[in-house]
């Protein structure tokens, strides 16, 4: 599925087109075009979109394939005409991060999206780039950096939830003893940070390249549009940062309340095994195999042996207590 969008700078005008119109007005330096593929993961363009996409535009066939194939880290390439650019999308919901890449080919009078699903901020820049607001429509480098800004501004949302998340762990390991279940939701929401945080390091070098004049299709005005969306990834590789921080003190916290849980286990088992320690002394002493032995032949001996080993335990106890041992 393709939708093209062109604006002409003489009759000020925003129209649709048509494919087999492309070629044409590319030739005109006045009209600015946008052309939105979306494809599912691995189906190639048609042939007419293929001829349109290697032929006409001159997209290198590498870079087609990394829209097809879904090549989720971020990267920015310059070829002769147009600079190639993939910057991702962070989804999450239901504790499971998602990370969807978004294409972006960037001309001197032309720009195109490839993407596998909706994208809710190409969209919103297609109903500004129609109604001519922002004047996105009249340079290719102001749909890209409107395209660009909302989606890094989306990122905000996304650390806010993790926040939220990591409250509730924090939360919860203090009042379950499912320690094995905690420290596995923690491994996989850390695992997530680290994806987020791997695609936010990328972007923030690529839009900050961007904001430096590394490359030839970005003008010097230009420039100054992306230093914005390089301080929003500086501060979101920040936070992000103090979460895994965060993280790693949760993870402190489980094993310390998990050591914590042990010991008093085993505390607990040492106790006992002290107290019936001499319960076992004396049961082998009046067990020993000797003609005359003291209590023997008494019928109260072993009435006394058991008082002997209740009384030994009652003042164990006793002592314990004392000691605040329990």
């Amino acid at each position: 599925m393709v939708e093209i969008l062109y604006f002409n700078e003489n009759t000020q005008k925003i129209k649709s087109a048509e494919l087999r119109e492309v070629q044409g007005l590319l030739q005109n330096d006045k009209n600015i075009i946008w052309i939105d593929f979306k494809y599912p993961p691995n189906i190639w363009p048609n042939n007419e979109e293929m001829n349109l996409l290697e032929k006409i535009l001159g997209i290198h066939l590498l870079n087609i394939e990394d829209c097809v194939h879904v090549e989720t880290q971020p990267k920015v390439e310059e070829y002769k005409n147009y600079l190639f650019l993939i910057i991702n999308k962070l989804k999450f919901d239901d504790d499971k991060l998602e990370i969807q890449s978004l294409d972006l080919f960037l001309g001197k009078n032309f720009i195109i999206t490839y993407k596998t699903e909706e994208i809710e901020e190409i969209n919103l820049a297609k109903s500004s780039f129609k109604s001519g607001t922002n004047h996105i429509h009249k340079n290719p480098v102001l749909t890209c950096h409107f395209i660009a800004d909302h989606i890094v501004d989306g990122y905000f949302g996304i650390i806010d939830r993790f926040d939220i998340h990591i409250d509730k762990i924090e939360a919860r390991i203090f009042q379950t003893t499912d320690y094995a279940r905690t420290i596995q939701d923690l491994s996989a929401f850390r695992e997530n940070l680290n994806n987020a945080r791997r695609s936010l390091v990328i972007e923030k070098e690529i839009f900050y390249n961007l904001s430096r004049g590394y490359y030839n299709m970005i003008g010097g005005e230009d420039q100054i549009l992306f230093r914005d969306i390089y301080d929003h990834l500086d501060k979101n590789v920040g936070m992000v940062d103090n979460q895994r921080d965060s993280i790693a003190g949760i993870f402190d916290i489980q094993l310390s309340l998990s050591s914590q849980k042990l010991n008093e286990v085993i505390k607990f088992l040492t106790l006992i095994s002290t107290i019936f320690i001499p319960a076992t002394l004396i049961s082998g002493i009046f067990g020993m195999n000797f003609m005359k032995f003291p209590l023997f032949e008494t019928v109260y001996g072993f009435a006394i042996a058991i008082g002997l080993m209740i009384l030994i335990a009652v003042i164990m106890i006793a002592y314990f207590r004392h000691k605040k041992w329990i």
